[in-house]
């Protein structure tokens, strides 16, 4: 791996979901009763299912990224940063997995162990030739 990025572990633990009151939020469980509605804290796109030209960003490859990170969040507290790309989720491998698996795979368990890789870069420079025209270029990069 290059000086630019690193595989990192990093441990989740999920807070219930408040209503503005400071209520938690109720949701059906799978018995068909009430249990407490978890937050992780960050949304993510991608997943084998989807096409990698609308992804948000450009990433270079379908898997799994994380989108957005809510300060102060479960994903925040554990350092989990926008632009990860999420390998494993409590020993889970996430290459072949659609997007609707893998949020089944982050809702089932409260407590996660996320295996991140950090290297994602976008660059983009602007060209122009003798005549004067301009281009700008961009390129997304997994490092």
């Amino acid at each position: 791996s290059s000086p630019h990025t690193q595989t990192v572990q990093l441990q989740l633990e999920k807070v219930p979901e408040r209503d503005s009151h400071g209520q938690r939020v109720m949701v059906k469980d799978s018995a068909g009763g009430l249990a407490p509605k978890l937050l992780t804290g960050f949304r993510f796109a991608g997943g084998i299912d989807q096409d990698r030209q609308y992804c948000p960003y450009g990433y270079p490859d379908c898997g799994i990224y994380v989108t957005h990170v809510y300060s102060g969040s479960p994903a925040d507290k554990a350092g989990l940063r926008v632009h990860d790309k999420i390998l494993q989720v409590n020993g889970n491998n996430l290459a072949f997995l659609g997007h609707a698996q893998v949020a089944a795979l982050l809702n089932r368990e409260t407590q996660l162990s996320l295996l991140v890789h950090r290297g994602f870069q976008r660059f983009t420079t602007q060209l122009s030739d003798s005549l004067g025209s301009e281009a700008r270029v961009s390129a997304s990069v997994l490092l």
